[in-house]
């Protein structure tokens, strides 16, 4: 190591030594803290003392850019695949050539909640249903439920409009005779009592006969 990289690698040792890092995420009304990941001096210092200036500063714009992680990450379960709301069922046979509704059947898993179509807040993310244009097929936007009332037992002057347990959703439809697919999503944001995690697709595949 030239005279230098010395010399940065100790100016950075020093900075170390003043940061105390907290990677947090927070619930997004109350602020109050689900996880939290500490860095003290110790650890950086015995770990900067092994690398070279580039390895250092690497580490730097690692601390010093902050990133805010969903609180599942820390529970070792696969973040990007796990639904809070589950597909049950549709209907499979449609009358054709004329306007009706084809209903779908979901599932909001024990334990959580997810935000209703028209939620109170405006910060709060709506649970929405979109669709891929398919041939055959004409659709308008779904018609869902209202939600139910839910407060946080933390918080209990704030009002959630949310879905739970089973919910119905509806689209308006008119299909031409014969088998068809519909492929499509439901987005939505889930919470439990503690937390509210990031926004999820479920996606959707809908297949039915017009006749």
């Amino acid at each position: 190591m030239n005279p230098f990289q010395a010399d940065s690698l100790q100016l950075f040792q020093l900075k170390a030594h003043k940061i105390r890092l907290s990677i947090s995420r927070l619930h997004p009304s109350t602020g109050q803290q689900n996880f939290g990941l500490t860095l003290n001096s110790r650890t950086l210092n015995s770990k900067l003392s092994n690398f070279p200036l580039l390895a250092a500063s690497a580490l730097a714009l690692a601390i010093l850019t902050p990133t805010y992680l969903p609180a599942q990450d820390f529970d070792g379960l696969p973040v990007k695949s796990r639904q809070y709301v589950t597909f049950l069922s549709a209907d499979t046979t449609l009358p054709a050539t004329k306007r009706t509704t084809l209903t779908l059947h979901f599932h909001v898993v024990d334990g959580y909640h997810v935000n209703s179509h028209k939620p109170f807040s405006d910060l709060q993310i709506p649970t929405n249903l979109t669709l891929q244009p398919s041939a055959g097929i004409k659709t308008t936007p779904a018609d869902f439920p209202p939600g139910t009332t839910f407060t946080f037992a933390f918080d209990p002057n704030e009002k959630l409009s949310v879905y739970q347990g089973d919910f119905l959703v509806q689209i308006p439809i008119t299909a031409t005779p014969g088998p068809h697919q519909l492929l499509g999503a439901l987005h939505y944001q889930a919470c439990d009592d503690k937390a509210c995690y990031p926004p999820k697709s479920l996606p959707l595949t809908l297949t039915f006969t017009a006749k």
